[in-house]
């Protein structure tokens, strides 16, 4: 776009450019290379070439795994907060979206979408199915940590969640959790 980059930072006493993390912004800048001899001021050459910053793939992870058995007596936390963008590290989330969905297991009537719901349009099921005992099976938050409440869902039923972590126009990123739910006693345990 014309713009200038400063290149004090740069170390130009190498025979290679080494640009420090996080310098660029995203876009196609043009790198222009001048080499020349101390002392000998005409003997120098000039080198062009392109150089394109595009955005990283984001990352999903979860804290506990994708796949358990859990009282339906017991809360069900999904915990995405390890997810990231790695043009910007793990302390920063601003721009990151996760949008859920949930269905049963048994639930042959209906196939997650492929791409996400971003207009937020809720895609419900008939006569109960779904999560939440209502039919929904976009869940209406937006939250890397998903929280659900004991006796919302069905009780010895399996659930399968999705979720898609999503950043201004780069692919999202997917993540399948399967949730059995017991009216028994199961012990928990979370490996960290």
């Amino acid at each position: 776009n014309g713009t200038i980059l400063e290149t004090d930072d740069f170390d130009k006493t190498l025979s290679v450019l080494i640009i420090p993390r996080r310098t660029l912004p995203y876009g196609t800048f043009l790198v222009k290379l001048n080499v020349s001899m101390v002392g000998l001021p005409l003997v120098h050459t000039v080198l062009y070439s392109y150089l394109e910053i595009m955005p990283s793939p984001l990352v999903a992870a979860l804290i506990g795994g994708n796949k358990w058995i859990q009282s339906v007596y017991q809360k069900v936390i999904i915990d995405a907060s390890p997810s990231y963008d790695p043009d910007y590290g793990l302390e920063d989330k601003q721009g990151l979206q996760y949008i859920w969905y949930c269905k049963t297991a048994d639930d042959k009537d209906y196939d997650f979408p492929s791409v996400p719901d971003v207009y937020g349009n809720r895609t419900n099921a008939s006569g109960g199915g779904g999560c939440l005992r209502n039919g929904t099976r976009r869940l209406m938050v937006n939250t890397e940590v998903l929280e659900i409440e004991p006796n919302f869902l069905w009780s010895n039923k399996s659930y399968i969640f999705k979720l898609f972590i999503t950043k201004d126009s780069r692919e999202p990123v997917v993540v399948l959790v399967h949730v059995n739910l017991t009216v028994d006693k199961v012990p928990t345990m979370i490996i960290k």
